[in-house]
């Protein structure tokens, strides 16, 4: 096996100096966020470069680490290519909707899942995970922290099941090089179309922890469980969302600037401490979750896995993050919670 310590640095190296490069040229290709007076609120031209810089990586580090996926990068690249097309010119939700179903779809026959269960699971997975992704992408630092820790809780649980690791820690490398130039405040973002790198690439990795060419049995689903429990705040924040619009009768595909980490940033918290709280609460959710699988047996885990994600939703709810109203309906886009800088931020 790779050593896996090594690829991990290199792709955080990597990634980094692509957002540099590609931050410089950003504006020529018109690879910039400019804010606007709804939901933009950034106050400043900003790159979405990083998720041209996190794919790229993700994929040349795993060729060069010998764990290359040919059906993988096709897929991936099919979603990258498609959120790079909204990043630019804006798709409606169905549409957004059908290219992470035709995305999932084609990961499952490209990479040769034959059974039907798994392929199934695998494409619902990848069009939650595109559109949890792409939900908190929406404050500095707040998406490529939750990811970086649900990539290495991935990593962890697929060492102790006995599967390589390298893929998932990869992937948390190349969010650590990104996160460098979007942590509060940010001078890049991720793009739709790094949004959905990250969700599908994480939906793959929560299939593949299952121990390889095992049955699909009750402790399959356990185990599978687990896995989608280290995603982490990405589930639990969809889940609010759905829910606090639904009882808003707002649009459940539109947008808008009432998630938990908005509401947070209108109570008064700073961009950093937001982040800050984000990464440490996906860090401490993937901790119990991995003590869990480590300590338990798999319906054990799976049960401690569900009670804590039903637990912090019921938390979130009690402290009035649910039930408040969404303050516009428009379309959900990246944003910073710092306050609006008058000029532009240059890699």
């Amino acid at each position: 096996m790779p050593d896996t310590s090594v690829f991990t640095v290199l792709a955080f190296v990597i990634s980094a100096a692509s957002v540099v490069v590609l931050g410089a040229v950003a504006e020529p290709l018109r690879l910039v966020d400019r804010p606007d007076t709804e939901l933009k609120t950034h106050g400043r031209t900003v790159p979405i470069v990083g998720g041209l810089a996190v794919f790229a990586t993700l994929h040349l580090v795993m060729l060069g680490a010998g764990v290359f996926d040919s059906g993988f990068l096709w897929a991936s690249l099919g979603l990258f290519l498609v959120g790079l097309y909204d990043d630019l010119r804006t798709l409606g939700p169905l549409l957004r909707l059908a290219a992470s179903v035709a995305a999932g779809v084609a990961l499952v026959l490209l990479v040769g899942f034959d059974d039907l269960i798994v392929g199934g699971l695998l494409v619902a997975l990848v069009v939650v995970g595109v559109n949890a992704v792409n939900l908190l992408d929406g404050a500095d630092g707040v998406a490529g922290s939750a990811g970086l820790v649900s990539a290495l809780g991935l990593g962890i649980l697929a060492a102790v099941r006995g599967i390589d690791p390298l893929p998932a820690l990869i992937l948390a490398g190349a969010l650590g090089g990104f996160l460098l130039f979007n942590w509060p405040k940010a001078r890049v973002f991720l793009g739709d179309g790094g949004a959905y790198t990250v969700g599908i690439s994480l939906a793959y990795f929560v299939v593949v922890t299952s121990p390889s060419g095992a049955a699909v049995t009750a402790e399959w689903f356990a185990e599978l469980i687990v896995a989608v429990g280290l995603l982490g705040l990405f589930a639990i924040d969809l889940i609010v969302t759905l829910l606090r619009r639904w009882f808003a009768k707002a649009p459940l595909f539109g947008g808008d600037r009432a998630h938990v980490y908005d509401q947070l940033a209108i109570r008064g918290w700073p961009a950093t401490a937001v982040a800050a709280v984000v990464g440490l609460s996906q860090a401490l959710i993937a901790g119990v979750i991995l003590w869990a699988s480590w300590a338990l047996e798999p319906w054990g885990a799976a049960s401690v896995t569900l009670g804590l994600m039903l637990s912090v939703v019921a938390l979130l709810w009690i402290a009035g993050f649910v039930r408040s109203s969404p303050p516009t309906r428009a379309r959900h886009r990246r944003t910073s919670v710092l306050t609006p800088s008058p000029d532009p931020t240059d890699l």
